[in-house]
Parts: structure tokens; sequence; C-alpha cells
């Protein structure tokens, strides 16, 4: 899963994330460029990827899914 331009998806609040950084400096650290204003999670992450593994993407091809909240839109 990237961010839409092949990095990591840096507007997921991951757990990891939240113990390296502190949740709170995470949020201010991103939250200010989300046009949802908000941090995604990684359940919505992983619907995403579901969603592509399952038979109701079988004529998906070649696309990319942002899962940034609205960032790359920007």
């Amino acid at each position: 899963m990237t961010d839409g331009r092949g990095g990591d998806p840096k507007t997921i609040g991951s757990a990891a994330k939240a113990a390296k950084f502190g949740r709170r400096d995470f949020e201010r650290a991103v939250l200010d460029d989300l046009p949802l204003g908000r941090i995604g999670t990684d359940a919505e992450a992983a619907a995403v990827a579901l969603f592509l593994l399952s038979d109701d993407a079988s004529y998906v091809t070649g696309s990319q899914y942002a899962v940034d909240g609205g960032l790359v839109m920007q």
C-alpha cells in the first residue's frame, strides 16, 4: 500500500508511529495538510487492501488508490 506516489502512507496513524513519535506529535506533523482533517486508521488502509484482494475488484487493473485523506489531491 502506498500513498499514491510509491511511498509509505504517511497519513495513517499506526500504533508503531504513535509509539515512535507520540500520537500528538504525529498528528501535529500532518494534520494541517490533510483536507479530511484527521489521521487515517490502520483499518481504513486495510479495507482498501482487502477490497483489492476480493472478487469485487476482479475488473480493477493498473490502478492506484491513495489512502491519504486527500493529501494527493492538493
